[in-house]
């Protein structure tokens, strides 16, 4: 059986604001966070949701609590 997080409502586009407002593309957001660029882009897409250790990593790269 999978373990599926549901995505947070809105989560994707706050991402997407955030990530967009420093100027980054979903590849420097990945990079800078430790992550696949692909999941970054899924995460926007809202296809998947983080865990909550990848969920820190994408707020600490983008200055987020």
């Amino acid at each position: 059986m999978l373990n599926v997080i549901p995505v947070p409502d809105g989560f994707p586009a706050r991402l997407r604001e955030a990530r967009e407002a420093l100027g980054w593309s979903q590849a420097k957001l990945a990079r800078n966070a430790g992550i696949d660029k692909r999941s970054a882009g899924r995460y926007e897409l809202g296809l998947v949701a983080p865990s909550i250790q990848v969920a820190a990593k994408l707020a600490t790269a983008l200055g987020k609590s």
